[in-house]
């Protein structure tokens, strides 16, 4: 009986310390898992890549600008000062406003254009011409240039005149002293008679308007 028991308590052991090893092999087996597991993610580090998405949009902005902050002008003839002289209109010209734009076109076949207009109704006998300079240096890109060329007057009426074309994408600088200066004429209607002339006084307005074509 003796005998057996011991028998029993030695295969307990062998059977403790082979659990024992088959554990230690396990656990060797986890940590060089979890080393490899480590290693990876260490190298998946060092090397990643993300989407970015960029846009550009195109657009087409213009305004006047003046020096003294208003775009708002006055043009009248002078009253003789001597009998038997009529109005002299050689003054009646202002220079003080700038046409400012930016622009990006939607392909590099479009272009966009300035068109000018009177909303309103000019006192009779009158009309108001418009000449448009060449950009001043300033800004960047593809400017425009006057649809008539250098200073040369258009009259101006109530319908759409195109002044500036070939506009891509580009900006003329901001406020006074960059883009095209505008100058404003006032001058006798050839086609009006002079003895329909009366006091008046009115207010129109110019409207620019910028179109991609």
């Amino acid at each position: 009986m003796l005998g057996t028991l011991e028998d029993w308590i030695y295969k307990q052991k062998l059977l403790t310390n082979k659990k024992h090893r088959i554990m230690k092999k396990l656990s060797l087996v986890i940590s060089a898992l979890v080393l490899l597991a480590y290693g990876t993610v260490k190298a998946d580090s060092g090397d990643d890549q993300h989407q970015v998405t960029i846009g550009i949009n195109a657009h087409a902005l213009v305004d006047v600008e003046s020096a003294s902050g208003s775009s708002s002008i006055s043009l009248s003839p002078v009253a003789p000062s001597e009998a038997g002289l009529g109005l002299d209109f050689s003054n009646a010209v202002n220079t003080d406003l700038w046409l400012n734009y930016s622009s990006i076109v939607s392909s590099n076949d479009k272009k966009n254009k300035i068109f000018a207009k009177i909303n309103g109704t000019l006192p009779t006998g009158v009309s108001l011409e418009l000449a448009v300079s060449d950009p001043v240096e300033g800004g960047a890109g593809r400017v425009g240039a006057p649809k008539n060329g250098n200073g040369n007057k258009i009259t101006l009426t109530d319908s759409e005149q195109e002044v500036i074309h070939n506009i891509r994408s580009c900006y003329t600088g901001n406020n006074a002293g960059n883009g095209h200066n505008l100058t404003y004429s006032l001058k006798l209607d050839e086609e009006s008679d002079y003895g329909d002339i009366t006091e008046s006084s009115a207010d129109v307005n110019i409207v620019y308007t910028i179109i991609e074509e």
